[in-house]
């Protein structure tokens, strides 16, 4: 792939209101760097 090519991922996830907190921590504290380390 050359560097014009990008490749574009979209993300999306339910909760409750009560559990809202707790899903965005784990995205962007565990589930972003894990996919952002393995080069995606």
């Amino acid at each position: 792939m050359n560097q014009k090519q990008k490749i574009i991922r979209t993300w999306r996830g339910w909760t409750t209101k009560e559990n809202a907190q707790v899903y965005e921590d784990m995205l962007v504290n565990e589930v972003f760097p894990a996919v952002k380390k393995k080069g995606g």
